[in-house]
């Protein structure tokens, strides 16, 4: 089965209001008073910056689940969302651009009615209306779109060109194919390497703080990683079984226990000696 059998790209565009607006004026007041030139910007926060904090916020949690669910692919942002997790990703991703929507609903009337009146009197003289849209021009500011395509393979280049450079064009996408397919196994196999290394690094001090977050994050790693193996590589499939069989242990048991602490720092450490080495980052 190919790669374009079990796998497809997404593109996710997440936008969000900044309401930061660049005020020359006052830049230039500044400049005249130091006796300087270009020496920098003023960007006013154009309302209460706790008013914007939570869109910011849930714009970031969108962000952060597409880069969960998917995988490095296209150098402009695409990424790999592999078959197996499709319903996982448009029912998540539903639910968190519904609440976005929500959150922007609640917010428009909210800055037709009370937002733009506080910025007046919190501005003072660096006031300008002219930098309020109205609401309903402003929710066009804040969207969530998502574009799926399917991953191509070399033999759907069918431009007209010459036998010769068809193929060389053809094995040059094959070849990148290839390159980013290692890429992305390459990030999936990072994911592990962050996840049972902190559990190592946690379990092996002398004395530690103990989150509920060190085990959940193992215990969704390894729902992801059977869809993840994009390359059915049959040694992250050993290491997803390890981890679900050695490392899930309960932390209530892992607070009082420091035999069970010392047995999950050895089960880790007897990964990570399977993980494949990490690309050095200095080339």
């Amino acid at each position: 089965m190919s790669l374009a059998d079990k796998a497809m790209v997404v593109t996710l565009s997440v936008s969000c209001w900044t309401a930061r607006k660049q005020d020359k004026k006052v830049a230039e007041e500044v400049e005249q008073k130091h006796g300087a030139t270009d020496a920098g910007r003023y960007n006013k926060l154009l309302i209460d910056k706790q008013h914007l904090d939570p869109l910011t916020n849930m714009a970031g949690r969108i962000r952060q689940k597409h880069y969960d669910l998917t995988l490095p692919w296209l150098d402009n942002g695409g990424r790999l969302l592999p078959s197996k997790l499709f319903s996982k990703y448009r029912q998540e991703i539903g639910l968190l651009k519904d609440e976005y929507r929500q959150r922007v609903d609640s917010f428009i009337p909210l800055y037709d009615t009370q937002l733009i009146n506080a910025a007046r009197q919190r501005l003072g003289t660096m006031y300008e209306p002219n930098d309020y849209p109205r609401g309903e021009m402003l929710r066009r500011k804040f969207s969530v779109d998502i574009d799926i395509i399917a991953v191509p393979q070399a033999s759907d280049f069918r431009v007209e060109v010459g036998d010769t450079e068809r193929r060389r064009i053809q094995e040059e996408i094959t070849e990148r194919m290839e390159q980013r397919q290692r890429e992305a196994m390459l990030d999936a196999w990072a994911r592990v390497r962050r996840v049972v290394s902190t559990i190592h690094a946690r379990m092996s001090a002398p004395k530690t703080i103990i989150h509920e977050s060190l085990i959940d994050n193992a215990q969704e790693l390894v729902q992801l990683l059977p869809g993840l193996n994009i390359t059915d590589d049959p040694m992250l499939a050993e290491v997803t079984h390890d981890i679900t069989n050695n490392l899930l242990v309960d932390v209530w048991k892992l607070r009082k226990s420091a035999t069970t602490r010392k047995a999950l720092a050895k089960a880790a450490e007897e990964i990570l000696k399977k993980l494949p080495s990490a690309p050095d980052s200095t080339h």
